[in-house]
């Protein structure tokens, strides 16, 4: 059976900050109306879930929901027992924790609605910028060979892109739908961002007694990263994500184990970290708590038809 409500926060990950098991406080940056209360308590059924975010149509108009199929068996199955583990024990994860926890993290940073608007952003601009050199190549072709060529011989294999000789000239396009955002993602858990998360070395940042707790953004892996020439992350770029109020999964791109091991995280440090989540969310806030200092570090927005717009 095809599954039609989509979790991009697994339940299991959002259970950390519930009290009662079942729901967890929210806060949405949007509101309808000065009216509306700043925090409500959502069920973890229907918390950061979309319907049909993962599906999409197979052969013979039959829906194929094999993506997250692939998250539940791949990345959540494995993942949810670690996870639970990691926020009751006072210990750092084992290799193979740190690999399960890993996955966990690369499947957040690219399943969520923030991650299908960065993707369809990318494949706008990738066809704005590459108009040009395709617009050339098909010229070329057609003075060397004096025939049209087939759009598709010249047309990079994304979802949705077109480009087709009209007698104006070249029409391209592309569609911003299901099918380029799972491209995406599956191109996200195997590419090249995969490689820093897999070469790093990672540890859990278990908070002091006097640091405030963590919460928990619909963007859930915070970054702070900076790009050489070649495009390549900067040692010391920051990765992280919480597992829990009380707990950090974190690294610094390029740094030893050694290094990771002597990494100070005072109070001041999660502090630091509790404001990335905030600002980083694309738009709703998760906490243990109705915690105050949320809202005023970032006053939401009272917009009826923002509202209503799906993220």
């Amino acid at each position: 059976m095809t599954k039609k409500n989509n979790h991009y926060i697994p339940k299991f990950l959002l259970k950390q900050w519930s009290e009662d098991g079942k729901s967890i406080y929210m806060y949405d940056t949007i509101a309808p109306n000065a009216d509306k209360p700043l925090w409500c308590k959502s069920s973890l059924r229907s918390t950061a879930s979309e319907k049909g975010m993962y599906v999409r149509q197979g052969p013979d108009e039959e829906l194929d929901d094999s993506l997250e199929c692939k998250f539940d068996n791949a990345v959540e199955n494995p993942a949810a027992s670690v996870v639970e583990m990691m926020n009751k024990r006072m210990r750092q994860p084992s290799i193979e924790e740190e690999r399960i926890l890993k996955n966990l993290v690369v499947a957040q940073r690219v399943r969520t609605p923030g991650a299908r608007k960065r993707a369809f952003n990318a494949a706008q601009d990738c066809l704005i910028n590459g108009i040009p050199e395709l617009t050339k190549r098909f010229i070329d072709i057609v003075e060397r060979t004096g025939t049209v060529p087939e759009p598709s011989s010249e047309v990079p294999d994304v979802p949705g892109l077109t480009i087709e000789p009209v007698p104006e000239g070249i029409r391209c396009g592309i569609t911003l739908g299901s099918e380029l955002f799972q491209y995406s993602v599956e191109r996200g858990l195997t590419g090249e961002f995969r490689e820093v998360f897999d070469s790093s070395h990672w540890r859990l940042g278990i908070l002091p007694e006097d640091a405030a707790d963590l919460p928990l953004g619909d963007e859930p892996v915070i970054t702070s990263i900076s790009f050489d020439r070649e495009g390549n992350a900067e040692r010391g770029s920051f990765l992280a994500m919480p597992l829990g109020p009380r707990r950090l999964f974190y690294t610094r791109v390029g740094f030893t184990k050694k290094e990771m091991g002597q990494t100070a995280t005072p109070p001041a440090f999660y502090a630091e970290v509790g404001q990335m989540i905030i600002k980083q969310a694309m738009r709703r806030i998760y906490s243990r708590t109705e915690d105050p200092t949320i809202p005023e570090s970032r006053p939401r927005k009272i917009d009826l038809q923002l509202f209503r717009q799906k993220v």
